[in-house]
């Protein structure tokens, strides 16, 4: 037998591994005594919930009895993660469109009162955090070529890509307290039920799951009034080459304060689950997080439904929001092509280039102030660039360089291009 007091995180990702060792029986007492059996996974989503003092003893093979020190006056909002399954609705989201999906989300988060917890897919895309250059996290000549969607959340963060061997989830809830609520206490449920189907992972930092150091789950957030919107991946079987060829970029060329997305090792939960697909495994997940009752695809009603697709279209689909709410930046790119090298410099706000200049040894004839002048004041996309330089005398401005070579060098391209 031994004795410990623990807290925090280190608590949480001790009881994470004796659910993974199948340890499920809980003894423990709540002032006034009252003599509590609970699962696993129904007392790591209950201690999260209070600013925990335990004291804890362990006897080899046997029961963990545990004397709980309950913080006075904290809410028992944990019996909504999990405990009372009445409280709490969980839906299984069938679109693997993303514009769909994220319009789905903050749609429930600003209109619904009612807390949803969502599981739910989308089809190869990346997603940038609210707070990203969304230039400066993709490659997007790969995206491009790769038919791989792009879109802005409206969580912080970094950004991620999603496939459908990727399981997201989403709990929307109103909170009583929000300056008070903590990212670990959404983090809790996903873990616990990971750890009960025989994958070790445990809380690391701020926002992520891992297991054995690789991430296998970030977290964002989101509030609106007394509402928060928790979603995260969980990298179940993702294609790892896609996913780090489609983030990769080339960070010395763009300057901003924009978030930086921090790359980490990560992992797929199927290492660990071998003989169980994408499928049983979102059924295996939902289980666990229902506590026994069944739930449901979600349904929109009509008017949701009409929302939601005006959401989708006039928010999540366009261009201001994917790339005009990007933070200002800078652009610098230098290229040699047979007829000379060019160096583009352009300064950027809200998606639109402001400044923008040439340097290089290309033959030039006539003054490069044509093509800047044309270029200030337009989007920072392709199609509307390469629209512009087709107007213009390429030859005079550029010598031998082709329209095709300058817009690889105003956009980084390694090959090809898109007119997205």
């Amino acid at each position: 037998m031994f004795c410990r007091t623990l807290g925090g995180e280190h608590t949480v990702n001790l009881l994470l591994q004796l659910c993974a060792a199948k340890m499920y029986s809980f003894h423990f007492f709540l002032p006034p005594p009252a003599y509590v059996r609970l699962t696993a996974y129904s007392f790591l989503c209950l201690i999260t919930y209070y600013n925990y003092n335990i004291n804890t003893e362990v006897e080899s093979g046997g029961d963990v009895g545990m004397d709980i020190a309950l913080c006075e006056g904290k809410s028992f909002y944990g019996l909504r993660m999990g405990l009372w399954e009445d409280v709490m609705r969980l839906y299984r989201l069938e679109s693997t469109d993303p514009y769909y999906n994220l319009a789905v989300e903050e749609h429930i988060l600003r209109c619904w009162d009612e807390d949803v917890l969502l599981l739910w897919r989308n089809d190869n895309t990346i997603v940038v955090g609210r707070n990203q250059n969304t230039a400066e996290e993709i490659d997007r000549s790969y995206a491009d070529a790769n038919g791989i969607n792009i879109i802005r959340r409206i969580s912080g963060g970094g950004a991620v890509y999603h496939d459908l061997n990727n399981v997201n989830f989403s709990f929307i809830v109103g909170l009583k307290d929000v300056a008070g609520q903590r990212m670990v206490d959404f983090m809790v449920p996903i873990a616990a039920a990971l750890n009960v189907m025989g994958v070790p992972v445990t809380l690391d930092g701020r926002n992520d799951l891992s297991v054995h150091g690789r991430k296998v789950s970030g977290n964002a957030q989101s509030i609106y009034k007394k509402r928060i919107l928790h979603h995260g991946t969980l990298l179940f079987d993702v294609n790892l080459d896609v996913l780090s060829r489609s983030l990769r970029v080339t960070p010395e060329k763009f300057q901003s304060k924009a978030t930086k997305s921090v790359r980490a090792r990560v992992a797929n939960i199927k290492d660990w689950l071998p003989d169980v697909s994408v499928s049983a495994f979102m059924e295996r997940l939902q289980r666990q997080l229902a506590s026994g009752f069944s739930s449901q695809n979600l349904v929109l009603r009509e008017a949701d439904e009409l929302a939601v697709l005006q959401l989708r279209s006039n928010k999540y689909l366009s261009w201001d929001w994917n790339y005009g709410e990007t933070p200002p930046f800078s652009f610098r790119n230098k290229c040699t092509f047979p007829g000379g090298s060019v160096e583009a410099l352009l300064d950027i706000r809200h998606g639109i280039i402001e400044h923008c200049t040439f340097f290089g040894d290309f033959m030039a004839r006539g003054d490069i102030a044509l093509v800047t002048k044309e270029l200030c004041g337009l989007r920072y996309q392709v199609r509307d660039v390469d629209e512009a330089l087709a107007r213009l005398p390429i030859d005079m401005c550029f010598g031998t360089l082709k329209r095709e070579e300058i817009l690889k060098c105003l956009f980084n391209f390694e090959s090809g291009f898109s007119d997205g």
